[in-house]
């Protein structure tokens, strides 16, 4: 998890926000090393309430 360097959350509902830092917390406890998100509302597709990009930076060793 220490790779995640930017969240994206989209929700049907800013109202879910709440529910949705519940498990924010619990995935990423300690604010220092929490990674940057930004969270809005816009409609989804279907009955879905919550859609999540995660970017990540994963460093591979140089080849050679």
């Amino acid at each position: 998890m220490q790779d995640i360097a930017l969240v994206q959350v989209s929700l049907s509902d800013l109202r879910l926000r709440g529910l949705f830092n519940t498990y924010w917390l619990k995935a990423f406890p300690d604010p220092t090393t929490r990674p940057a998100r930004n969270t809005v509302e816009r409609p989804l597709g279907g009955n879905t309430i919550c859609n999540v990009l995660v970017t990540a930076y994963l460093q591979t060793p140089a080849a050679g």
